[in-house]
């Protein structure tokens, strides 16, 4: 294994430098043996204190894998019944109506099928104070909500759901979930530093965080603190020390090396097994019980993982379950910091692979040749559709196709799109590539990425999206009246969202509402993390004020004018794509 740490030694400072990170840190697995446990860069640029293997990091949405591993212990005992409906335990959730016979189950929200809202802006889900009453919060803000889609339908990504699992927790342990997590979870495994409660640790323990601010000169710029107040679904501090025993309890399906067991084999077979999907399941990986299986290149289509992102920390945990190797890598810089995580994970595990199995990983195939333009499928393909960007233009153009991300925002340019004898059309600069499929009879589109996998991209707009007049009375800017002071300050609330029309769309921001009546309507579209699927978050009108995500958009005049969100220019198809999935 030396061979595996000094080829990282080298290459990190390198990576980190090109990605514009201060600090990061890394855990290699082999089994129940730590391989290495180091830091790189700064903890503390101000006072230049060194990140080591026992400094704190947030790991973000990493931290759903402890939520779930202390869900089955509930299980294990024959408390929770994964298929019995969630409200048994959380009878507390109440939800504005909207389906019939709509029963969201433990099942559904361990998967993200349960409906529940991803997030809301009203809350202060990551803030720059932690609030101890936030599970209360989020149950207050949900009685204002309706579910964006029925349970079961398909695959969304939602921080709320995982953040009701504390109520399950504490309503049938009968303890606090901070302190049964303490209790069953990190003391069994020897994770003294770790924590849910990212409140208690004093900030000489953690890593400061930091953002690039580009302007005449390009720095690190020192940021507040920040606090995850959705705790279950992102709030624990942890550390390469206590990752490495977390690491091993995994790859030893529930036991440590010195025989402490904190779940069954059976049941973490279980949690790293593909569950029922949906026809519109098409993601970038398949879904356990929280975890992830697989993500990226086929040689890591085995490799279970789950990622994390705070606004300021980017994480990583993955592990062979065949190979029994395993990586932990974090960092406390914002901003485009991600693929930095991506990179050094990726190429840690590759490393430790040939290590211990003698398995090279083999190169991404190369793009197929073009193939002879078929004007059927093309004509087919035009059109417009809606994605988290707006709208998404498809026009035909001789033998190719453009594409037009973000179609609404004048300044959005087309890009060229050649059919290759797979199938798909591949982009000018053949980094990704789109087709075109049927889900239920609904026409979406697929990205392919370079490394091979493929996931929903956009959904062909509905038949007629005029919009009636009563909406068009109140186009104009909206400004949110009730955003929590305590919001993180990068989290972008301030300032006006635009409701506008745009060729016969109407948009709330980039969002493109579906009106559903005078004054209800639902915003429309695919997102890699929100398979919206017809209609998503509700917009709620009455008079001069929309209800939006939690939001309380007032309009404070109305001119009825157009005010067009800034455009993204020059962005690859696939920044819709997170690198690391899994943002809390």
């Amino acid at each position: 294994m030396e061979s595996v740490v000094t080829t990282l030694e080298r290459e990190i400072p390198e990576i980190m430098a090109e990605g514009r990170v201060v600090g990061l840190t890394i855990a290699l697995v082999d089994g129940g043996h730590t391989v290495w446990r180091a830091g790189f860069g700064e903890a503390n640029r101000e006072t230049g204190a060194a990140v080591t293997p026992k400094t704190l990091f947030h790991i973000g949405s990493t931290s759903k894998t402890m939520t779930a591993m202390a869900v089955m212990q509930l299980v294990e005992k024959g408390l929770v019944d994964l298929d019995a409906p969630f409200q048994d335990y959380v009878p507390e959730l109440r939800m504005l109506p909207r389906y019939r016979g709509n029963v969201i189950t433990v099942r559904d929200v361990m998967t993200h099928h349960s409906g529940i809202p991803g997030d809301l802006m009203d809350i202060a889900e990551i803030a720059t104070e932690p609030d101890e009453d936030f599970d209360r919060v989020v149950l207050r803000a949900l009685r204002h909500e309706q579910v964006v889609r029925r349970a079961g339908s398909a695959w969304a990504y939602s921080n709320l759901g995982i953040t009701l699992l504390q109520n399950l927790v504490a309503n049938v342990s009968g303890e606090s979930f901070e302190r049964y997590t303490q209790r069953h979870i990190f003391r069994p495994l020897g994770m003294w530093s770790s924590s849910f409660d990212d409140s208690a640790r004093p900030a000489r323990d953690v890593s400061a965080a930091y953002q690039y601010v580009t302007g005449e000169d390009t720095r690190a710029r020192r940021m507040p603190r920040e606090y995850v107040n959705i705790r279950p679904a992102g709030s624990v501090y942890s550390n390469a020390a206590d990752m490495t025993r977390y690491l091993k309890a995994m790859i030893g399906f529930g036991a440590t090396p010195d025989g402490t067991r904190v779940l069954r084999a059976d049941t973490v077979q279980q949690m790293i097994t593909p569950q029922p999907a949906s026809p519109w399941d098409r993601m970038f990986f398949k879904q356990g019980l929280v975890w992830w299986i697989g993500y990226g290149a086929p040689w890591l289509r085995q490799v279970v993982n789950h990622g994390g992102d705070t606004y300021l920390h980017h994480t990583m945990v993955a592990w062979s379950p065949q190979q029994g190797v395993g990586v932990f890598v974090s960092v406390n810089t914002g901003t485009d910091a991600a693929p930095v995580v991506t990179t050094v994970w990726q190429r840690a595990l590759a490393l430790l692979l040939t290590a211990t199995t003698g398995m090279v990983p083999a190169p991404p195939d190369p793009p197929a040749p073009v193939s002879a333009p078929k004007a059927v499928e093309m004509r087919r393909m035009a059109g417009r559709y809606a994605n988290a960007e707006g709208l998404v233009q498809l026009r035909r153009s001789g033998a190719t196709l453009s594409i037009t991300v973000g179609a609404q925002n004048p300044a959005a340019e087309p890009r060229t799109l050649t059919r290759r004898t797979d199938g798909w059309y591949l982009a000018d600069d053949e980094q990704e590539a789109i087709r075109m499929t049927r889900i239920e009879g609904k026409r979406v589109l697929l990205i392919r990425l370079t490394d091979g996998t493929s996931g929903l991209f956009a959904e062909r707009l509905w038949r007629d999206p005029r919009i009636p007049s009563a909406w068009r009375t109140r186009l104009g800017e909206y400004r949110a009246t009730n955003v929590d002071p305590a919001t993180y300050p990068t989290a972008g609330m301030n300032g006006t969202i635009p409701l506008y029309a745009h060729d016969g769309v109407l948009f709330l921001g980039d969002a493109i509402v579906r009106p559903a009546g005078r004054s209800l309507g639902y915003d429309y579209g695919i997102t890699p993390l929100q398979v919206m699927r017809d209609s998503g978050f509700s917009v709620r009108a009455s008079g001069n004020t929309l209800r939006w995500k939690g939001l309380r958009l007032v309009r404070p005049n109305a001119t009825g004018q157009r005010s067009l969100p800034t455009p993204s220019i020059g962005r690859p198809l696939s920044a819709l794509v997170p690198s690391v999935p899994g943002a809390s």
